[in-house]
């Protein structure tokens, strides 16, 4: 009787339990220290908060927000960009800003070392564009993690590459939502729409793959 029972209680916590928790966790840890783990974690939630803006923004019929969200928060260089709206940046130099760094990380994501040479040239785009700095920003400034973002030597080369596909396929919404008339059509929609699913899934997948440690 004893063992039944015991059987029995057994039987209940397995219906009881959620699947997901009776699933092994079989994603990759990525070990981060304290200050830095907090740092990429508090960067997780604020794409996560952009994402919802651009949804938010697409709700609205706002194509052009969704394209500024897509291009300045979630696409490269997002800090950067942040900096610039802050200096009061005219927003068709940013735009144009964003456009070049997406330009130079499409072609660093194929190199070795990429986000390093990315954040490199960062100071030169700017000064192409703007014919100057903005206030407080050095050239170089994004050598050895010392200036924006910096996460690709603690991330293992494949987490890495997700993340900068992740930024670039915000350009492709970008682009889909800038491409949209005064008078959006179904076709606008489902164009930016399944941009926009491409980002996610690709989101989704590196959240399936990797765990912070």
């Amino acid at each position: 009787m004893k063992n039944l029972a015991m059987a029995g209680l057994v039987a209940l916590m397995a219906l009881s339990t959620p699947a997901l928790a009776m699933e092994e966790d079989a994603r990759t840890p990525v070990k981060m220290d304290a200050r830095t783990q907090q740092k990429f974690l508090g960067m997780m939630r604020g794409f996560l908060e952009s994402v919802d803006d651009m949804m938010s923004a697409l709700g609205e019929g706002d194509f052009k927000e969704v394209a500024r969200v897509a291009a300045q928060d979630l696409g490269p260089a997002h800090e950067l960009m942040a900096r610039l709206r802050a200096a009061g940046v005219p927003q068709d130099k940013i735009g144009e800003i964003a456009r070049l760094v997406r330009q130079r990380m499409a072609k660093m994501a194929e190199e070795s070392g990429g986000e390093e040479k990315m954040h490199a040239g960062m100071g030169r785009i700017v000064m192409q564009v703007l014919g100057g700095p903005i206030p407080g920003m050095k050239m170089g400034q994004g050598k050895a993690g010392g200036g924006f973002g910096g996460f690709g030597k603690v991330m293992p080369p494949e987490m890495h590459q997700m993340g900068m596909e992740m930024h670039l396929l915000s350009g492709k919404i970008a682009d889909a939502a800038s491409a949209v008339g005064k008078k959006p059509t179904a076709a606008d929609y489902k164009a930016v729409t399944g941009a926009i699913g491409e980002l996610t899934g690709q989101c989704r997948a590196c959240h399936a793959a990797w765990k912070i440690r």
